[in-house]
């Protein structure tokens, strides 16, 4: 089961919670006292360092702000767990293809891209570059000389592996 522990490297309040993924295989997840989630210690520390203006909401929060929470379970279901790279979403496929996985209604869907679209400005007017590291792979969506790394210009083939 899942139990929550202090984090004795954060200050009083921010708490540990251990859960296993569907195979099994454990991992951690960290919550701020006002309840944001963080999937690694790293970023939960920089969110200490960070203007509250500029903290990415978790993904509970997010769906909820844009009065759409009854989605949350369907997101996480499906693998749409990181708000950073949802709010990097810009296609229509990209949306498309999120609105399917977690069977969003039509009007849901219009509201919940508007929605989008507005957070994505709310930030970046202050300064948000996507460059928060949240423990994923694409945790760093622009490269060191501002391009996105996702979306914009074309298919594109793979790049080497790492």
């Amino acid at each position: 089961g899942e139990s929550a522990v202090q984090e004795p490297q954060l200050p009083a309040g921010w708490t540990r919670v251990r859960k296993a993924t569907q195979s099994g295989r454990g991992y951690h997840v960290w919550f701020s006292p006002a309840g944001e989630k963080f999937s690694t210690l790293k970023a939960a520390h920089e969110s200490l360092r960070m203007p509250a203006e500029l903290r990415v909401p978790s993904l509970e929060q997010l769906l909820h702000n844009f009065s759409l929470p009854q989605y949350a379970d369907a997101f996480l279901r499906e693998g749409y767990d990181c708000v950073q790279w949802l709010l990097q979403m810009d296609t229509e496929e990209d949306f498309a293809l999120l609105y399917r996985s977690v069977g969003m209604k039509g009007g849901h869907a219009k509201k919940y891209q508007k929605y989008v679209e507005a957070e994505r400005g709310y930030l970046v007017a202050r300064g948000w570059s996507g460059s928060f590291d949240d423990g994923h792979a694409y945790g760093r969506l622009l490269s060191n000389d501002g391009q996105p790394l996702f979306g914009g210009g074309g298919g594109g083939g793979g790049g080497g592996g790492g």
